[in-house]
């Protein structure tokens, strides 16, 4: 056990973190747009990687009729993840210490599954244990099972290498943190002095600039591993070939249409015939540096009647804590290196017509159903996009299904827990098997709404938990402020709670009207 860490960071554990794309309902939109049925219930999901198991844990509360499974080699992240599950009484959801070389010699014990994902692993291990954990999804993924898998990757990274470089020299005599501070300091004084690097690496600057505002867990993770390689995507594709896996297209849904901001790369790429090199050129033509890809293990094509059916069971509703743009003004989507300003008539008729249909959503059935094809092609963008912007939320629970009980009963302990200073900013919206990003303040108010605390405590009581808690800001970008002017941050805080959030909360069966 001496060698177990692989080279790989494990001093410190990682954030509490939640990933939309990961999320089983989101993975079966994205592939069915791309072409790919995936199981809706009943399937058997796998977290090569899990962290903390917030994420998964997550996963597991919206949907109680699957079973969920999650890996990781560091003790604190499993001791963490069982101690929460069993907190929250999910029966539906386990958590295994394990190393992916060893899974790869045998397999079998975890049996086999439906959805595989990976998130932030591949870049930042070891060359024999990334081989290793490719041989393991390949052996233990179903036919027509589905592979997330998220990484760093050229040309987008290109201009981080040599600071990169410089924290592994620096942490040969220091630690995690010390060797980060050390390495940014000297790439400060280097840029002092005219150096030529940051001419050559223009985005070199700004890289390290975004240092300075990011969660320190974080970034040890991501700099401090001695394996840290991002790669082309032609040379993922090719491995995860070599394992019976192909490429299906992506989980970010802003990419997953031909969106290039120029209609002549968007020609050159698209002329290409190959698809490996069609896909590379596209990262090159946008400077891609982060990707979450999808692989399967042989294609579930649907037919297109069957196709359009599907689709049909997909149903959204409108998310209000997104508020929309100014009246006239673009709709902005922002996804990777993809941006992309909406047209105002086009993308507010459409969330008209989602808030019309009100708590059991919008289908875009009978439309797919009449329209042409371009109208078609149309209408599944412009849904995806307005998802992945967060703008509406997919409708996929059952008011009286199992997953009402199992989220409320999640939502709840969360809630308790980050009173008391825990990381925890997610909340489970059982009605859209997925998950709602939370600041600490509004995990706060959504323990008193659990234990029926009166609404004219709240001001107070938020004052006094945050302060305990340790925060420093009342939301994140807005300071908590001094005696004299934080209950009226805090009582603007809580009227935007109970106005626009907690009402959106109550309906998707987040947490009761009342107990």
């Amino acid at each position: 056990m001496t060698n177990w860490k692989h080279g790989y960071f494990a001093d410190a554990g990682y954030v509490f973190g939640h990933q939309a794309e990961t999320m089983p309902a989101w993975l079966q939109w994205a592939a069915l747009i791309q072409g790919h049925v995936l199981p809706r219930k009943g399937f058997r999901y796998l977290d090569a990687g899990c962290g903390q198991g917030l994420n998964l844990l997550l996963a597991a509360a919206a949907n109680p009729d699957s079973e969920f499974v999650g890996v990781d080699f560091m003790p604190e992240h499993i001791a963490h993840a069982r101690q929460l599950a069993a907190q929250c009484k999910l029966s539906n959801v386990s958590f295994i210490e394990g190393d992916f070389v060893e899974l790869a010699r045998d397999p079998s014990p975890l049996g086999m599954f439906d959805y595989a994902v990976c998130h932030g692993i591949t870049t930042w291990i070891a060359p024999t244990v990334k081989a290793a954990l490719f041989e393991w999804i390949g052996q233990s993924l179903q036919p027509g099972g589905i592979f997330y898998n998220s990484y760093n990757t050229y040309p987008g990274w290109l201009s981080t290498v040599p600071f990169q470089h410089l924290v592994l020299l620096q942490q040969r005599s220091k630690s995690g943190t010390q060797a980060l501070s050390a390495a940014q300091q000297l790439m400060a004084q280097l840029q002092a002095t005219g150096s030529p690097l940051f001419e050559a690496l223009p985005k070199l600057s700004s890289r390290l600039e975004s240092l300075k505002k990011s969660d320190p867990a974080y970034l040890v993770q991501e700099y401090n591993n001695q394996s840290w390689q991002p790669v082309f995507v032609s040379q993922m594709i090719e491995a995860m070939a070599a394992v019976k896996l192909s490429y299906l297209g992506t989980a970010t849904l802003a990419e997953a249409h031909n969106l290039i901001p120029s209609a002549e790369r968007q020609a050159l790429v698209d002329s290409e015939p190959d698809p490996i090199l069609r896909e590379q050129l596209r990262d090159l033509a946008v400077n891609q540096l982060f990707r979450r890809d999808l692989y399967v293990k042989g294609q579930r094509r649907p037919w297109r009647p069957q196709q359009a059916l599907h689709l049909a069971e997909f149903r959204f509703v409108r998310n209000p804590t997104k508020a929309r743009p100014e009246p006239g003004a673009p709709y902005p989507i922002k996804g990777g290196v993809i941006e992309i300003d909406g047209n105002a008539e086009f993308y507010g008729a459409m969330l008209d017509s989602v808030e019309a249909c009100g708590a059991q959503g919008y289908s875009a059935g009978a439309d797919l159903a009449s329209g042409t094809d371009e109208e078609r092609s149309t209408l599944l963008t412009v849904m995806s996009l307005l998802l992945h912007a967060g703008y509406v939320e997919l409708r996929m629970g059952d008011d009286q299904g199992a997953g009402v009980q199992t989220g409320m009963r999640t939502n709840r302990v969360l809630a308790q827990h980050a009173v008391q200073g825990a990381p925890y900013r997610y909340a489970v919206l059982p009605l859209a098997a997925a998950a709602h990003s939370m600041s600490d303040a509004d995990m706060m108010m959504l323990h008193y709404q659990f234990e029926g605390v009166a609404a004219s405590q709240w001001t107070e009581r938020l004052g006094a938990d945050l302060l305990a808690a340790g925060s420093k800001s009342v939301q994140p970008g807005e300071a908590l402020g001094d005696a004299a002017t934080r209950p009226q941050l805090i009582n603007a805080l809580v009227q935007t709670f109970r106005d626009i959030k907690l009402p959106y909360l109550i309906s998707m069966k987040a947490v009761p009207t009342h107990l």
